[in-house]
Formats: structure tokens, sequence, C-alpha cells
């Protein structure tokens, strides 16, 4: 050993259950302190705060929520304020945003808030794609009618920062769970978003994909066109998405193909040791307006070309 004393499990456990605790305290404190204003956008988040707050283990700054996997539903009081934020969000886009985010199953309420989100945005493929209740087909078929697919990421996170710097966390819930170091209360507010953001708005890809199989000439039409849109989208995830929808069809975009494999591969490398300060940094620059930005900043500042070496190939799986 190195003759210092280290802290027995058992008092490394009690630390991160005093942690766990002062979180889920905050995440409930800060909810019901959103859902007083009755404004749609903060009611929404405070749905997502409240159903984050009932999880066994609460968001980690950073961290992604897998829906999916957890499936815990809204109770009653975040079924409430979702209900009154619907009442009232209108054609504010961020929060139908949010009224989307984090559903562990697509809802009336969800479905009710892709409608107004199109509705706000006609040329806006994103909320199509959301469209659980329509067929497969018509659903392609709308989005490739719009123009472009803009997901309102950093529009949302940004506004969730926002609202919950004005409420900051006390130094215990800021602690980081693994080497105990404070996180600034911006900081911490910008993780906690992009962790309760989750795979906010994320289309299912193996619904889009299994319907651009099919041999329809003009679902094929639709679905060059979607994929066109989604290469240009503002988020890494969803331009892969529109890279594989390509590489299905009979023309794909190799060279974007590629593109994407480097951009993947090039933020591994670009990220520092503080990448959370240095995302909640950037977070900050008005002339940063999406991901792709973002990482394109990231990139250009860690000295990491944009675009790949001529010589680069994807590494193979």
């Amino acid at each position: 050993t190195d003759g210092w004393p280290h802290p027995s499990a058992d008092v490394q456990e009690s630390h991160a259950a005093d942690r766990q605790a002062a979180e889920h305290a905050y995440l409930r404190r800060t909810a019901r302190a959103l859902a007083r204003t009755d404004r749609p956008r903060e009611l929404a988040l405070a749905a997502r705060l409240h159903q984050a707050a009932a999880r066994p283990a609460p968001p980690q700054p950073g961290d992604v929520i897998d829906t999916s996997v957890t499936q815990t539903r809204f109770d009653g009081i975040a079924r409430d304020w979702r209900q009154r934020a619907a009442a009232r969000a209108g054609d504010d886009v961020i929060a139908n945003v949010l009224l989307i985010a984090g559903n562990d199953g697509i809802d009336r309420v969800s479905q009710d808030a892709a409608q107004r989100w199109a509705h706000a945005q006609p040329d806006n493929s994103a909320p199509w794609l959301l469209r659980i209740d329509l067929p497969v087909d018509a659903m392609l078929q709308a989005a490739a009618g719009r123009r472009h697919y803009d997901s309102a990421h950093f529009q949302t996170l940004r506004w969730m920062r926002d609202a919950l710097t004005a409420h900051p966390a006390d130094a215990r819930t800021r602690a980081s769970m693994e080497d105990g170091l404070l996180m600034s209360e911006r900081v911490y507010a910008t993780m906690l978003a992009l962790g309760l953001y989750s795979a906010n708005a994320v289309p299912s890809y193996s619904r889009i994909a299994e319907g651009c199989r099919s041999a329809t000439p003009e679902l094929q039409a639709a679905c060059r066109s979607l994929a066109g849109q989604l290469l240009e989208s503002d988020t890494l995830i969803m331009r892969s998405i529109g890279s594989a929808i390509a590489s299905r069809l009979d023309a794909p975009d190799l060279e974007a193909t590629r593109a994407i494999a480097w951009r993947l591969h090039a933020m591994q490398r670009a990220t520092p040791s503080d990448g959370e300060r240095q995302f909640a940094h950037l977070l900050d620059d008005p002339s940063i307006r999406t991901e792709i930005d973002l990482q394109a900043r990231m990139l250009s500042d860690a000295g990491i070309p944009l675009v790949p070496p001529a010589d680069w190939t994807p590494p193979t799986r």
C-alpha cells in the first residue's frame, strides 16, 4: 500500500448514498419551484425533474437516460404538470420538445406536442419523424416533403441550463460521484440538462430503416430526400442515421459516410479531461448554434482537421 489511509467500501457507499439523497432532494425542490410558475416550459421541465428523482439512481451530470430500458412512468404529480404544460404550450417549440423528451412510451401528450411543433415549424421534418401515430409510409413521405431537419437540440438545452442555473444546487449535490471534485453551478446545470435531455426527440432508426426497405418507387424517393436532410442535420446522431439510410438506397453517399466516421473518430481525440467545463463554456458562445458547430470548434481548438485526411480509412469493426 502507499501508507495513506483510504476510505472503506462502507464509507464510500455511505457517501454515495448521501450524495444521491441530496440530488433527489434537489431535483424535487427545483421541480416544485419550476411548477409554481405555471408556465408551459417550466411545467414540462418540472415533470422531467420529478420523474428523474423517482428513479432508483437519479442522473449524474452528463449521463444519458435510456428511457427504453428504465421504463419509469410519470406519476400522478408529473402527469398533472405535463397536462398543464400541454394545455399552455401552443406553438412554443421548446415546451413541446420538452413534453416529448424523456417519455417512456409515446403517449397522447407527446403526440399532440409533435403535431404542435410541426405546425409551428412547417419546413422542419423533425417533428414528423416522431409521429408514430401515422403509418410509416405516411410519416416518411410527410417528413421528406419538408426542407430540413432541426431537432432544436441546443435551443432546448440552453433554455434548460438557464432554468436550472436559476435554482443552483448545493456543493454536496455538485460533487462528482467519481472523484469528489466540485463542479461550478453553471457546469453542473449544463451537465444535468444534458443528462435530462436524454436522446431527446430522436426518432426510431429501426422504424425509419424498415420503412425505407420498401420497393415502392415513391417511398424510395422519399427516403432519398429524407437521407439528404439528415446528412445536413444539427446533430451527429441524426447525420449518422441519414448516412445509414443512404447506404440502404441505390446511391449511397460514400464521402458523407466517411466524413461522419471521421467526426466520430476525431471527437474521441478532441475531448479533453475537463470536457464538461469545455462543453459548458462553448454552450455559452452564441455563435455556436448546433452540436455540429460545437464539435467543429472543439476539433479546431485541438488542431484536428475537420475533414478526414486523404489516406484515412474508417476503422473496421
